[in-house]
This record gives C-alpha cells, structure tokens and sequence, in this order.
C-alpha cells in the first residue's frame, strides 16, 4: 500500500516502538554534550547580546554555504564552530558534490529526465516503500516533495555559488579511466549513470577537493564582513513564542547571547563520534566515525528544546575502517574508501564471504548489521590475500607498501598458517581493544577449512570471470572502484585473480563505521527545521545533522555535500530575507 500524507512521518506515541524513539529523542536533553566534556561556565549576567542577521552553525560545507545564501540577499552573519580548526569534515573529503541535470552535464550533452531521476533517488533512499505506480512513488508526500526540490533546484544553486563568487561548482569528477565516475547504483531509472558528481573549480583550473571548497566558501564569506569564530560551542537556543531568536555560545571563558533577526542555521555534522549515541539510536555494531570528532550531535540535543519534529535518527552514511585504525577522537580517520586488490576475498568470523567485495562503501559498510544465526555474524569482517596482491596494490590503503612494516595486518603460511596468526592477534589484542558497541570476536572452529573453500570457490569464479555468488566486477561503479588492472591479469575480470593457496597469505580486521549519521530533525524545501505545526520560525538545518534526503540511500558520490550545499544555501536565503533588516521571504 502506498505511503502519502500531508507531510507528518513520525507521530511519537504512535506505537510502542516510536514511544521508545521519542522517550530516548526527550532524553537527549539530559546527556553531556560530549563524553567527559566539562559543564559550561555560566551565563555572562551583564553580557550585552550581539545581533546579527544570521548565525551560522558549524564551518563545513553545508554552515559556510549557509553562510554565502545569507550573504547573498544582504543579511549579516556570524559563523560558530566548536572545534579549534574551521572545515569539517568537509575538508577531509573530495568535495564532490551529487547534483543533477548539472552545468557540467547540459555542456557534454547528458540528460537527465526529470521523471526517472525522481524514480531513481526514490528506489535508491526508500527501496521499501518504492512504488512506481502510487502517488508520490510510494512515499511520503513529503519526502516525495524534497526529492523534487533536490532535483529542480540542485542546479539552480550550484549556479548561485558561483555567479555571486563563492564557489564555483563547475568541475566534473573524473574516474581513473578519465570518465565521468558512475553513480552506484544501474536501476532502470538511472538514465544518467554519469556526471552528477561534480567539484569545485579550482583556481589554476580543474577539480578541487574539500580542502578547496571550504578555502573558497571561508574567502567569500570573510571577504564580505563575516566573521568564523572557532572554539564557540553553541550550547542552547533562545526561544520566544515558539520562534528560535538566537543561540547561546560557549567560547571557553564564558556563555552569552547571540541574537538571529533572521534565523539560526546548523550546519554541526552528525553524531558519529558520540558512542552514547550511536547505541541509542543506529542499528547493527557501529565502531566509530571517520569524519571531524567535533560530530557530537549537538543539534539532536537542542532540538527538543525548541520542540522540533525528529524523523529517522537510525541514518548514517556508512562505510568501513582497519580495527586498529578506529579513533573517536582522532581528527579524521583514514577509511576504507575502496578495497584493493583482485587476489582478495572479504570473509567474516565463519569463513564465508558476505558481500562482493568491489561495491560502493555504503553497501560494504551496512554489510556489518546483518544479523544471522543469532549473532551480527559480519561484525568484524576479515580481508585476505595473498603474497601476489601485496606486491601489485602495494601502498593501495589498507595495503602497506611493500618493505614496510604494517601493525594491523598478519601474516602465515597457507590458510592454516594464517587462521593461527589471525586468532592469536584476536585473542590477545584485538579482544581487549574493540571499539565501543563491538563484541570481541572469535574466529569459528571450521573457519580454516571454511575459508579454504571460499577461496577455492573464488579461484574457480576467477578463472572464467563471473562471480555467481556476489556479482563482483558486474557493474561500471565496481571498476571505478577498483581501478587499472594489474599487469599480471589478463583474465576476463579484471576485478578477480586466483589466491595462491599454499604461499604467504595476509589478513586484516575490518570494522563497520560512518562518514557521518544523517539523522535529525526534519526539514521544509526551504531548510527550515520542521515542528509538529509545521516549520519552527528561525531554525534552520543542513548536511548531516537534519533527517536526509536520500533516505537511507547513498544514490552516488557526493549524495553527503549535495544536500548539505544545496538547502544549506537555501535555508540561508531564507532566514536572510526573514530578518525585517533584509525583507521579507
């Protein structure tokens, strides 16, 4: 049956289940802001408050794009971050940006029909309730309706950023073969399977990464007045009537008042590296988070405050990270971005192979919370290869480069060999080191004779081509993943090659985590954080601390920056021309 509504998606005392939700949503007030932080001074009494148009929440792509939609109708601003350096986790990212029927697109002539591109973020965000047949493909009206203004005005605002000078997203994002880098999902209604990530053009020419994205936006919004204060912790909302008129900020010393004419915009990241968290509201073993430690989840703390509608808080934007790599306080940790090599297979504790090992970081990631035969059988899942594969994608992370010595990788002789170094290293490091929320793991008895088979069942797969369990290498996204063939493999999957059973073989942990949550409150098409009555006056929301887009989608590379840039920019607007100093909406 098809879901549509006039925009409400969670009633809290609805049921049992969304009572829990919504006992733990209360609570969140009652948390510290992060695990031993040191309780805020107290409130200036004589501070007078500062007045802006706008106060900008965070400084990563979805604040500072904030920032320049503000700025861009003529309202002041005044960015607080948290954290001592300003970026977030964009900054540590490629700044691609997933934008449809883009600039770089209408130039190399690539449509990208409005129907099937709803169809497809629809199947791809909401692949239970997709319908193409009901109204609003099966979702909720309002979902149905930020998906439309994602596609309809996706463009629109990348075009904004650079005609008023702040960035310009212009770029296309380009696979090692040096085609447009395919989208990660074939559906049928992907009619554009390349060229909807796009980048920031940088100065000399070409695409720039995050880094570049966060100079450009930081360069517009400081060349025009704006000042980004670091280490200013907004801890509170003021609110009258229901409306949101400013912020309380913590800078170290003491708390005062910042009043917003127009709005408050967050923009602070998700809640990744809060474990308590984590455990509250994501679903499966999550290890930790790989984006800025400042993700806290300062704004899922807030919210109730100011009575906002909270939609799904299980989100994240998944993916994987090395065990002994995993750090919640760590200023960007290193992810498994791609897994290299071809003489490689992905097993969990029984020896058995659980997903193909060449997808998109979003699927390897979630592979994690499958819950089979009473336990999360793939919490730590294990990547083998063999002496071959260390010499061809040597240096290729989280394969050393060759002659260096590696802490998070064991090595032994054929698959006996291995299976003993791999449970020692379980046994007497790993155990005692788990990140929070995983259970220490232990290899099963029959994983040797297990594994021995896996491989000689991929070794078979290899030889003609044609994964049959997983499909590895089938699709386009797979190669773009993968990259150039080593020079060794001339067999008709580049992505596959035989282990060699007998020789060395090496072993590494593998734990799921996120970029990111993408949990939150609900917003409007305009940014606006949504309340049970509707739209909350003066609270804005982007990026990864609002409910997504996507759902719990991840339709391609740059699906975290797109939204994040685009109602970031909007919701900026919006409160902009909110404030009676700069007009009305």
């Amino acid at each position: 049956m098809a879901r549509h509504d006039s925009g409400v998606r969670l009633v809290v005392a609805a049921s049992a289940g969304s009572l829990a939700l919504g006992q733990r949503v209360a609570d969140l007030a009652d948390l510290p802001h992060r695990p031993g932080a040191a309780p805020s001074p107290a409130l200036a009494p004589t501070a007078v408050p500062e007045e802006f148009d706008v106060v900008v929440v965070g400084s990563g792509g979805a604040a500072l794009a904030a920032a320049a939609g503000a700025l861009s109708v003529g309202a002041s601003v005044v960015v607080c971050e948290k954290g001592p350096v300003h970026g977030g986790t964009t900054a540590c990212s490629g700044g691609v940006a997933h934008i449809y029927a883009n600039s770089v697109m209408r130039a190399a002539g690539i449509e990208d029909p409005r129907p099937d591109a709803l169809a497809y973020m629809a199947r791809v965000g909401y692949p239970g309730a997709y319908d193409p047949e009901a109204p609003y493909l099966g979702l909720l009206s309002s979902e149905y309706e930020l998906l439309e203004t994602y596609y309809d005005r996706g463009a629109e605002v990348m075009g904004r950023l650079g005609d008023i000078g702040a960035a310009p997203m212009g770029a296309p994002w380009l696979s090692w073969d040096g085609q447009g880098f395919p989208d990660y999902y074939e559906f049928p209604e992907n009619k554009a399977l390349r060229g909807r990530g796009i980048q920031v053009v940088a100065p000399e020419g070409g695409a720039g990464n995050g880094g570049e994205l966060i100079r450009q936006l930081m360069a517009f919004a400081t060349s025009r007045g704006t000042e980004v204060r670091l280490e200013n912790r907004v801890v509170d909302l003021l609110v009258d009537e229901g409306n949101v008129t400013g912020v309380v900020v913590d800078d170290g010393r003491a708390c005062r008042k910042v009043v917003a004419h127009g709005g408050v915009v967050f923009g602070s990241g998700g809640f990744a590296h809060d474990p308590e968290l984590r455990a509250r509201f994501l679903h499966g073993p999550i290890a930790g988070g790989s984006g800025v430690p400042s993700n806290t989840g300062d704004l899922i703390r807030m919210g109730p405050r100011a009575g906002v509608l909270f939609g799904g808080m299980h989100h994240a934007w998944w993916n994987q990270q090395v065990l002994e790599a995993v750090d919640d306080y760590a200023n960007s940790v290193l992810d498994v971005w791609a897994i290299p090599g071809d003489s490689m297979v992905l097993v969990n504790r029984l020896g058995r192979r659980a997903i193909g090992e060449k997808r998109e970081y979003a699927s390897r990631g979630q592979v994690h919370h499958m819950y089979d035969n009473d336990e999360y059988v793939n919490r730590v899942m294990f990547m083998v290869y063999d002496a071959r594969c260390a010499e061809q994608y040597a240096g290729r992370y989280p394969i050393p480069p060759l002659g260096s010595v590696a802490d998070h990788v064991v090595s032994g002789v054929g698959v006996d060999g291995l299976t003993a170094a791999l449970s020692e290293r379980l046994r007497t490091r790993a155990r005692v080191a788990m990140p929070p929320g995983i259970a220490p793991v232990e290899l099963a008895p029959s994983f040797a004779e297990t594994l021995t088979a896996t491989i000689r069942r991929f070794n078979a797969m290899a030889e003609i081509g044609r994964d049959d369990e997983f499909g590895r290498g089938a699709k386009a996204v797979e190669f773009a993943f993968h990259g150039p063939p080593a020079p060794d493999n001339n067999l008709p999957n580049s992505a596959m090659y035989p282990l060699h059973l007998d020789g060395p073989l090496f072993a590494m942990a593998i734990v799921g985590t996120a970029f990111d949550t993408n949990s939150g409150p609900r917003i409007g098409t305009e940014g606006q954080i949504l309340g049970s009555a509707g739209p909350i006056g003066g609270l804005y929301g982007a990026g990864n601390c609002v409910d997504p887009v996507f759902g719990e989608g991840y339709p391609g590379g740059g699906s975290t920056i797109g939204p994040g840039l685009v109602f970031g920019f909007l919701g900026g607007a919006h409160a902009g021309r909110r404030s009676p100093k700069v007009g009305a909406p």
